[in-house]
């Protein structure tokens, strides 16, 4: 029987040795938690970012129905994360479900699994949603999107290799992985993840902008060059997904929830180059389209495609297509002041105009600026 034992240990000791140092790191990290251990409120300053598992989608809708229930719900992909709690009123109750929705599609789904329904929502409709060519509108729609995540043997084992890779790599700093109080790898090493609002903080971004993939907008260049990721050339808007919009609105009509949606913004220089390039017609034609599905209902849509002054310069752009909070606060302080039905929710628009005032000196540059931008800079300063 000994030895037995002996020939077990043999067999299994090199799975032992490889797998007992990433499965020690990776839950120290938060990353081998089940996923009913990440649903609860953060702490204020706590960051949610896993680096071996995509839960986003998951987490931002079990955190709006299970814990959050907001009266404004912030419903979109990643190109809404930027709206923030501070601009609601005392005693409104608010969540930024920002990453819960890839297509025109889940925005329904995620309402009609909801169990209880939220009074406003602010929604993102990115312009790719409307482009026929976009990977992920119906190829990777799901109706079990929103299902929770069961434990996966083989995921584990990928993300254990996979942590020696980006050990080897240098991405990892072993001594924050053991002392630091963030929920997950991401979260730990490079400050990136959502907060209690489930607003997403780019720490590594806001302090050294310099390392980003698009800085200077290289990467959304070169996704312009390539079209591809996204950026696929289309002269004309799809308008099949129009049906699903107006299913999505007369959802909300039915259950007296006020909609505002709004096309979000392309960085000033990225506008430019669309418009230059010649082959994305589509664009022109969504508001348009937009505003005749809302006509009907008793939603509002709104066009920031091309949205530019002194919050909304380059500089202030994380990357080619997502604006930072600064772009994000002008912009809903110009929703606020033209829908009058939601100022309930929010503080004055002009006392968030203030606040992007106070921040506008010190707020981080992302990119390298034109002359124009920095005398467009100036001037707002020179206003304050």
């Amino acid at each position: 029987m000994r030895r037995l034992y002996h020939k077990i240990l043999i067999i299994f000791l090199p799975f032992i040795l490889f797998y007992g140092f990433p499965t020690v790191c990776l839950y120290r990290a938060g990353e081998l938690f089940s996923f009913d251990t990440y649903l609860h409120p953060l702490e204020k300053g706590r960051l949610f970012g896993l680096a071996y598992s995509y839960y986003d989608k998951e987490y931002k809708y079990y955190m709006t129905n299970d814990y959050m229930r907001p009266q404004v719900l912030v419903l979109g992909s990643s190109r809404i994360m930027q709206v923030k709690s501070n601009i609601v009123r005392p005693g409104v109750s608010f969540y930024n479900a920002g990453g819960a929705v890839q297509n025109v599609y889940e925005f329904r789904l995620f309402l009609e699994k909801l169990a209880y329904k939220p009074e406003l929502i602010i929604a993102n409709f990115d312009q790719f949603y409307f482009n026929p060519y976009y990977e992920d509108q119906k190829g990777l729609f799901s109706r079990d999107v929103y299902e929770k995540p069961a434990f996966s043997f083989t995921k584990y084992l990928n993300s254990c290799a996979t942590f020696y890779e980006d050990l080897f790599a240098d991405k990892i700093n072993l001594r924050e992985l053991f002392r630091s109080d963030q929920i997950g790898v991401t979260a730990i090493c490079t400050q990136r993840g959502f907060t209690t609002d489930g607003t997403y903080y780019d720490g590594m971004v806001e302090t050294h902008p310099e390392v980003s993939i698009d800085y200077n907008f290289k990467g959304t260049m070169e996704r312009i060059r390539n079209k591809n990721l996204r950026f696929q050339g289309c002269d004309h808007a799809d308008k099949s997904i129009l049906g699903e919009v107006d299913s999505l609105l007369t959802f909300c009509d039915q259950h007296d929830i006020m909609f505002v949606g709004f096309l979000p913004p392309f960085a000033p220089k990225i506008s430019d180059v669309l418009e230059k390039d010649g082959h994305y017609g589509y664009l022109n034609e969504i508001p348009e389209l937009l505003n005749e599905v809302a006509s009907r209902h008793q939603a509002v849509m709104m066009d920031f495609t091309r949205y530019e002054n002194q919050y909304a310069s380059d500089c202030f752009f994380l990357d080619g297509f997502h604006g930072s909070d600064l772009v994000y606060y002008a912009m809903m302080a110009d929703m606020i002041d033209s829908v009058p039905q939601i100022q309930k929710y929010f503080i004055p628009s002009d006392s968030i105009r203030m606040q992007n005032n106070r921040q506008l000196r010190q707020h981080t540059k992302y990119h390298e600026i034109s002359r124009s931008e920095e005398r467009l800079s100036r001037n707002a300063e020179t206003d304050l």
